[in-house]
């Protein structure tokens, strides 16, 4: 089984497009199909489309799909063949009645469950499926009648038919590929396109950990002179985000509410854009930083607000949209009564990831998956998860997304006791992570966590100081408590009694305003033998008692 995920994840391929002298012909064959298909065939035909519109191989031997290309006056390669039909799918549900298009966007783009659309639209179950075949067969009669929209010819949209191709790239870890094909056609265009390719490039080098070289291309792309004021904002936001990734989380949200206030107007006035997302990646880091203070409820608002913004960008890339929902569910985690939600809005997220071939997206929302499961105490199945879904797809990652998954792994590894596995992921999570990211501080942390569990004290005290004082440099008082609890264990193991329970004492009050009422509780109860008080047990037990779900 993780082989297969990770095949059906990982495969990038362009074959030629399908051209010569029996184009015309087709045409004329494949048009009358589509226009005699029955009504089942209709369904079938648009229903698997749907569920392989971003496999170009399965596209193809789609009738469908083959009469809609028929219909085009040259029939794309793969890249362009997935770009182009999906602009025409979307433009297809946005000219449907509002229920079926409905439907179609929240099961099909936004992998909704079918019961929770639904329960949203009030509709019984025989009633939802009627109406879902409706709008399938809706849209296999748009499709069929004319195309939704123009062919994008690569001589007028080069540079949409290179960002498809970057984006499956990138997707696949071929970074230095994405960058090149990007860098190669950026002395080939106008200058309001040059900072488009400038602010691709700086976000690919900011996922991949490159932050030096990722603020040198929002440099490139703000000293353009084609570039205006709604631009400078979301190169704005484009830097904050970089800063945010390298770990510099006190300089980073503070400074985005004009950014936000200017992209907020061009989003009403729907100008173009130059980052169609830089408006909902502002709310987010505005949403991250609501979460390291604390306020949860602030963070799923902004959160939720960023998901929104981004229905109305049509050209929004889908590893964003993906992200989006993850943060929402990281947000709604922290909300009494949200952790149900939470999850099932993570698997939502993974399978729109492993529908649409975003490794990337689909690690985080296992790994997130996988603490929601530890945190509510089922290490089994986080554990299940770690080693069966998400070790298979790490090796492929770079980076921070690399280091974060094998950070993930580690944790479960850590909670089940296989130590020395949990070293390994740990060493890997280090040497994939950007020095001095808070990856890079969490895999010492780790380490701390491993040495305490093999009763090595030094070992602990020494890593959870390096840890300790990575956390601190970064910020993250919401992890500096952690720590602190881990060191104090340590020192108690050590035989300094007295000094393990006052840091102990000191390690609670942190958590308790910034940690998960669950690990609060965990600690808590780990607390007991530190500070032999009996008021850590019952603290513990109540906030056991009012939190605790089962996942």
């Amino acid at each position: 089984m993780a082989s297969s995920v990770w095949l059906y994840f990982g495969r990038v391929t362009y074959a030629c497009g399908l051209r010569g002298p029996w184009q015309s012909t087709a045409k004329g064959c494949f048009g009358y199909v589509a226009s005699m298909m029955p009504v089942d065939a209709a369904y079938t035909a648009a229903r698997e489309m749907l569920r392989y519109r971003h496999h170009p191989r399965r596209l193809r031997d789609n009738v469908l799909v083959r009469a809609w290309l028929a219909s085009l006056p040259e029939v794309p390669g793969d890249e362009l063949l997935v770009l182009t039909l999906n602009r025409s799918i979307c433009a297809a549900i946005d000219a449907m009645p509002e229920r079926h298009a409905q439907i179609l966007r929240q099961c099909d783009f936004e992998g909704s469950s079918h019961r929770d659309v639904m329960k949203a639209l009030g509709l019984s179950e025989r009633h939802f499926y009627r109406e879902r075949r409706a709008g399938i067969v809706d849209l296999a009669r748009r499709l069929q009648r004319r195309p939704t929209v123009q062919t994008i010819a690569a001589e007028h949209d080069r540079l949409a038919l290179c960002f498809a191709r970057v984006d499956a790239l990138e997707s696949a870890g071929r970074i230095d590929d994405a960058v090149a094909q990007l860098s190669n056609l950026r002395g080939a265009v106008a200058s309001e396109e040059r900072s488009r390719i400038e602010a691709r490039l700086a976000e690919i080098n900011r996922d991949a950990g490159r932050f030096e070289a990722a603020s040198q291309h929002v440099e490139l792309a703000r000293a353009n002179v084609a570039v205006g004021e709604e631009a400078r904002a979301e190169l704005d936001v484009l830097r904050a985000t970089i800063a945010w990734q390298a770990g510099k989380v006190a300089c980073t949200a503070s400074g985005l509410s004009d950014s936000i206030d200017c992209l907020r107007e061009r989003a009403r006035r729907r100008m173009p854009a130059l980052i169609p997302h830089a408006l909902s990646d502002a709310l987010e880091i505005c949403g991250e930083a609501s979460l390291e203070s604390s306020d949860w409820a602030q963070a799923l608002s902004l959160f939720e607000e960023a998901r929104a913004v981004l229905t109305d960008e049509p050209d929004t890339r889908r590893d964003v949209v993906v992200r989006s929902l993850i943060w929402a569910a990281t947000a709604r985690s922290w909300i009494e009564g949200g952790l149900p939600r939470a999850a099932r809005e993570l698997e939502a997220a993974y399978a729109m990831a492993c529908a649409q071939s975003l490794p990337r997206e689909a690690s985080l929302a296992l790994g997130r998956l996988c603490q929601l499961f530890d945190l509510v105490g089922n290490a089994t199945r986080a554990a299940e998860l770690a080693t069966t879904y998400l070790e298979p797809i790490a090796s492929e990652l770079v980076g921070d997304w690399r280091a974060s998954a094998h950070l993930d792994i580690a944790s479960a590894y850590i909670s089940t006791g296989q130590l020395a596995k949990a070293r390994s992921q740990l060493r890997s999570a280090r040497a994939a992570a950007p020095h001095g990211s808070f990856a890079y501080a969490a895999s010492m942390m780790g380490d701390s966590e491993v040495a305490l569990a093999m009763r090595d004290a030094p070992a602990a005290i020494s890593h959870a100081d390096a840890a300790l004082a990575e956390m601190e440099r970064l910020g993250r008082s919401r992890h500096v408590g952690a720590v602190l609890a881990v060191r104090s264990e340590a020192l108690w193991l050590d035989g300094r009694r007295r000094e393990a329970s006052a840091q102990m004492y000191d390690a609670l009050h942190l958590m308790g305003r910034f940690a998960h009422p669950l690990r609060l509780a965990t600690q808590y109860r780990r607390a007991v033998h530190v500070t032999n008080n009996r008021a850590h047990a019952r603290a513990a037990r109540e906030l056991w008692d009012a939190h605790a779900v089962r996942l």
